[in-house]
């Protein structure tokens, strides 16, 4: 249907700009058309390959254009990619200042497979059932039971698999419309809806299960809208903005068949630790309808010839109010409240509150002062958030444990909240004409509720260079050095009783954790008659620090399970460097190449908790040291024209490797084994000619050949059901990433006129 209509549309303007051409002589118009064939051949049907494109086999319409000039105005309309999964389309109008209008459609595709298999059908909207037979036989044979090689088990209905693209598709419509009032002031609205929908894979636990992979079908919408009123005048200059942002999720719940159960189960007062859960289904919820209203002032003001002064204070309403999912999908679970027995679970009214009614306020702003001076300028910026939750506080008497056991100590919403102020000053003095250094100084400031450090505040340095030696060479350089301190831990964060740690009290976030950082780069540009270059590089260092206060339980006595250690991120290693090379040679040759690296390396100590409950035990110790690397690499060579005759040749590779390795392990997981590396690569080799037929004709010939090779432990030969033991069983969605080999020959037509 799409595909139709955007054919008719650019049908359409072809007609009108062809009917303006003929009937004003005043009105000049241009067009160019370019269509074409293209073959397309891929040994395996690997997604990476149309990953964020379309590549369609048979006729492409790559490109249309047109423009028109008039004394009036002037109106261009553009297709790119017509017919396919990518297409897009932007129209615009402008009455030369005094009023303009912009329209816009744009397809952007996701494909993560093309070869995924799945048992599961969704027999209504966010419902996903599997064969009762199937359910009914591991519910009959639980335990040990020889289900996997079993003619009545696993494999007999593996077969029944069916194939499920994994792939979304975001479609945007956009315009915006404005114009002047006044030679000072202007008026504009802009408004666009986005939608998303499609399968995207989404990983579920059920009960005591292991992970269900679900290709859950996406169906999202998100509607904005702005109207802004802008005064300018040489010393000053307002602004007055209006936003409404809408997300509409039309499949915000979940429901999926347990594959071990084909009925409830329930035992009053006792965790059914058996495998495969009490419950026939899970339910999840996924994101809620939301909106949020947004307005926003900005103002500035030349307070002299060398000083101006800018504000710029923005607010933001966030509301949700969508109905609360029931404790649990289990219809046999009951339980006894406040001395009222056999209250079900799957009643939703037996809820304290049947919706979330969340509100949140954000203040953010923004105040600049600027002094300027022929040879030295200095200032100083302020800025202040605000997050104030308004949402209704909800106490729930109890919470069910895996859909399987009545808990019941009381769970409560909390209203989380946070304040943060920075300061920044900063000067910026000419040394040298051909040197310029700066420096900034910031100090920020934070404040929290529910998060395990309540204070954090944080100092950092920045020094800047810019020097011009000559007119054809620029260095650009900044060092950055920064502290963050954090202070007011809160252990209760970390425990869901007095005596009992929901987890490990030594983890920190590294969002609010306390930190070193010292991170510097530089880039040197120089160009002089045919050859341009650009260097770049950069180093970044960050290292986690434990805080002020200790990282074990308070209430227990250090010991080789209660640690005084911290967990989680210690420390992240950035560095990145590249070349970029341009030659214009004689005869009109041209020669560009560019090659860009990068690494990432992580430390991060982890504990395993072996035992039955979350503790710090030395034995189930281990660190995890992560690195990341990445080159692209690009050659292009373009020819002049031979004989109306023009070449581009080209190569890109992108080279991406990883690997992750476990050490200083305890006793309690010394067999833990490093995971194997993962290595990816891919190449184009492309070769284009163009013939200039005639001043309107030109013809094109391409060929593109793209290599992909993959090894990565992940996603290699992954099962439909993975696990050999009943305890172990999830069923996953089949899939393997592949090697392949892709050519692509297009012909094209390209015609002015």
């Amino acid at each position: 249907m799409i595909k139709r209509y955007s054919l008719m549309a650019v049908a359409g303007v072809l007609t009108g700009g062809l009917w303006v051409s003929v009937t004003s002589a005043e009105t000049k118009v241009t067009q160019e058309i370019e269509v074409g064939l293209q073959d397309v051949n891929i040994n395996n049907p690997e997604a990476k390959f149309e990953e964020y494109k379309d590549i369609p086999q048979g006729i492409v319409f790559p490109r249309y254009e047109l423009d028109v000039e008039s004394t009036n105005g002037e109106f261009s309309f553009n297709a790119k990619k017509v017919a396919q999964e990518d297409q897009s389309f932007t129209l615009s109008y402008d009455r030369y200042g005094k009023f303009n209008f912009t329209a816009g459609w744009d397809q952007t595709p996701h494909r993560w497979s093309n070869t995924s298999r799945t048992l599961y059908e969704e027999t209504s909207p966010g419902v996903y059932e599997l064969p009762d037979d199937l359910q009914n036989h591991f519910q009959l044979n639980p335990g040990t039971a020889p289900w996997w090689n079993s003619s009545t088990g696993m494999p007999a209905y593996l077969a029944g698999a069916h194939e499920q693209d994994l792939m979304v598709r975001r479609d945007k419509l956009s315009a915006g419309l404005g114009g002047a009032l006044t030679e000072s002031i202007g008026l504009n609205f802009n408004f666009s809806q986005e939608k998303k929908f499609g399968n995207q894979l989404t990983p579920l636990g059920l009960g005591r299960s292991y992970l269900t992979e679900l290709a859950r079908s996406v169906d999202e919408t998100v509607f904005d809208s702005v109207v802004s009123l802008q005064y300018n005048r040489k010393a000053t200059t307002i602004g007055l903005t209006y936003g409404l942002n809408l997300f509409e999720n039309d499949k915000d719940v979940v429901t999926w068949d347990n594959s071990k159960r084909l009925t409830d189960r329930f035992v009053n007062g006792t965790r059914d630790t058996s495998p495969g859960t009490g419950s026939k289904q899970g339910r999840a919820a996924m994101q809620p309808d939301n909106l949020a209203h947004n307005a926003r002032l900005n103002a500035g003001f030349d307070l002299s010839s060398h000083a101006r002064l800018t504000a710029d204070v923005r607010y933001t309403r966030m509301e949700q109010n969508e109905a609360l999912l029931p404790y649990s999908i289990n219809s046999s679970m009951t339980f006894t409240s406040n001395g009222v027995p056999n209250i079900k679970a799957d009643d939703p009214s037996v809820l304290p509150s049947q919706d979330a009614e969340t509100v949140m306020d954000l203040w953010v702003q923004d105040y600049h002062l600027n002094n300027r001076f022929d040879v030295f300028s200095f200032g100083v910026k302020a800025r202040s958030e605000q997050l104030a939750s308004k949402s209704k506080e909800i106490t729930f008497a109890g919470h069910t444990v895996l859909d399987q056991e009545w808990n019941t100590t009381p769970e409560e919403t909390s209203r989380f909240s946070y304040r943060k102020h920075g300061l920044t000053g900063y000067m910026d003095w000419v040394v040298l004409r051909p040197l310029i250094v700066g420096v900034d100084y910031t100090k920020d400031y934070a404040n929290r509720t529910h998060r395990e450090y309540s204070e954090t505040s944080e100092a950092s340095w920045v020094g800047r260079l810019n020097y011009t030696p000559v007119s054809w060479i620029q260095m650009r350089g900044r060092y950055n050095n920064a502290y963050r301190n954090a202070k007011e831990f809160e252990i209760h964060d970390y425990m869901s009783n007095a005596a009992t740690f929901s987890e490990n009290p030594g983890i920190r976030r590294f969002d609010i954790g306390e930190r070193v950082r010292n991170a510097g780069d530089l880039k040197v540009d120089a160009w002089k008659g045919p050859v341009t270059v650009s260097l770049n590089g950069g180093l970044g260092h960050d290292k986690f620090k434990p805080g002020e206060e200790n990282l074990s339980n308070s209430l227990v006595a250090i010991s080789t399970s209660n640690q005084n250690k911290q967990y989680g991120l210690l420390e992240n290693r950035v560095a990145n460097a590249g070349v970029d090379i341009y030659c214009a040679f004689m005869g009109g040759f041209g020669l560009s190449t560019y090659y860009q690296y990068s690494q990432v390396r992580g430390v991060q100590r982890q504990n395993q908790n072996t035992g039955a409950t979350v503790q710090q035990n030395t034995a189930d110790d281990y660190t995890l040291k992560t690195n990341d690397r990445y080159d692209v690499v690009g050659v292009g060579l373009d020819t002049p024209p031979i004989y109306e005759t023009t070449f581009h040749l080209g190569y890109d590779l992108s080279y991406s490797r990883g690997a992750m390795d476990y050490t200083e392990l305890g006793s309690a997981v010394a067999t833990k084994k490093s995971l194997p590396e993962t290595v990816s690569s891919k190449q184009d080799y492309s070769i284009k000619g163009e013939y200039k037929a005639t001043q309107r004709l030109s013809m094109s010939l391409g060929y593109l050949f793209e290599l992909y090779n993959i090894k990565d432990f992940a996603q290699d030969n992954v099962p439909l059901a993975a696990g050999q033991a009943e305890t172990q069983t999830n069923v996953m969605l089949g899939d393997s990433s592949m090697d392949y080999k892709a050519h692509v020959v297009t012909v094209l037509a390209k015609y002015k006129f």
